[in-house]
């Protein structure tokens, strides 16, 4: 025990060393408090003149380590609020290049960026800053550039933040320079740094609907992204919504074919072709085609293939209203995504499939028959 003992003095000591402000001034106390253990022993011999001796002494050390030990039994308490000393990572501060922008110095802010970024020029959130403050403010399109290629030409940025930034610049890209080839060209780039990912099935969304070359915006019609309204909520519906009618479906079905031969993973342009088949054509099968490429797609968020599932799920209400091949739909949202509020949500619609299907039968209008029309290419799908 009193070598354990010891041991952990020793240990707590060297901690005590390592960790303090003034690890001279402490070594000094270590030595006196030594000097005094043997004061104390040599007073001890000498008898009661001894004892006199050795009150004094102890006052003297006592003082001397009160802070120490104040430290001691109040440190955790004080750490609890203020950290305690631990030593804090430093990192760049940008609200001082934040207030000048707001207030419209510009060059000032961009000074103020400047100097955290000499400080640590990896930083992505400064980068991205300056990079937007010359766009965004300035117009400088060039400028914005170098700070983007800057934020790419860095390793141990994470693939999300690198999508996020190259988004920024083909916004660019379209809004001053009016070039939605230079806008294609930094979309392709998110494709090419991690092809298996979200951020590059977004990236090749915003490719098939970029304008064709010569047909960006002008300084009198700025660019605007079209938001295609989709039904919310399904899954909690009661009842299927129904299919929504298209003014002319065989020259809308024609430019979705032709709109897929080019860009073959524009799920918007695919999930209209496949309303059009449905709606105008009756016919489940192609629907289904074009909602299982969707489905079967890579690396589409789960939300999407929740949507297509319980579309396809509404569809076979719709046109054939077989229970047996709606639940085994529905049942994919569980299997795929297991003790999610999606997959609950799969369950009640489950739960409650009979009666839908026979509130649909009642209210179903006599379908039109198969159209064997030509419809173009059916399946609107890539070759490769």
């Amino acid at each position: 025990m009193l070598i354990g003992l010891g041991l952990l003095a020793c240990w707590k000591t060297w901690d005590m060393l390592r960790n303090s402000e003034d690890p001279y001034k402490l070594g000094i106390k270590w030595g006196v408090t030594l000097l005094y253990v043997f004061g104390l022993w040599f007073c001890s011999r000498i008898g009661p003149f001894g004892l006199l001796i050795s009150i004094p002494l102890s006052l003297i050390v006592g003082i001397m380590w009160a802070s120490n030990l104040g430290n001691l039994i109040a440190g955790p308490l004080v750490s609890f609020y203020t950290g305690g000393s631990r030593e804090i990572e430093p990192r760049p501060l940008y609200s001082m290049a934040e207030a000048r922008r707001k207030r419209g110095d510009y060059p000032g802010a961009i000074a103020e960026v400047k100097k955290q970024l000499a400080r640590f020029p990896e930083d992505f959130e400064g980068l991205l800053l300056l990079a937007e403050i010359q766009a965004g403010n300035l117009g400088d399109l060039e400028a914005a550039r170098e700070a983007i290629e800057s934020i790419l030409s860095t390793d141990g940025h994470a693939s999300r933040n690198l999508a996020f930034a190259l988004n920024r610049l083909a916004d660019w890209e379209l809004r001053l320079g009016h070039n939605p080839e230079a806008a294609r060209t930094t979309l392709e780039r998110i494709v090419n740094i991690n092809p298996e990912s979200e951020q590059a099935q977004m990236a090749l969304q915003r490719i098939a609907h970029l304008r064709a070359a010569g047909e960006g915006p002008t300084d009198s019609e700025p660019h605007k992204f079209v938001v295609i309204e989709h039904q919310q909520s399904l899954g909690l519906q009661q009842s299927a919504p129904s299919i929504q009618a298209v003014d002319d479906p065989v020259a809308a079905a024609a430019d979705c074919v032709r709109h897929l031969q080019e860009h073959p993973h524009d799920f918007e342009v695919r999930e209209r072709l496949a309303e059009i088949y449905a709606s105008h054509y009756q016919r489940l099968d192609l629907a289904a085609d074009q909602l299982e490429f969707l489905i079967g797609t890579p690396n589409q968020p789960a939300r999407q293939v929740v949507r297509w599932l319980n579309r396809l799920a509404d569809l076979q209400v719709l046109l054939i209203g077989d229970a047996d091949r709606v639940r085994s739909t529905l049942l994919r949202i569980c299997e795929a995504y297991p003790n999610s509020a999606a997959a609950q949500n799969a369950q009640n619609r489950i739960a409650y499939l009979n009666r839908e299907i026979r509130s649909k039968e009642k209210s179903q209008v006599v379908r039109l028959g198969s159209y064997e029309q030509n419809i173009g290419l059916k399946g609107g799908k890539p070759t490769g």
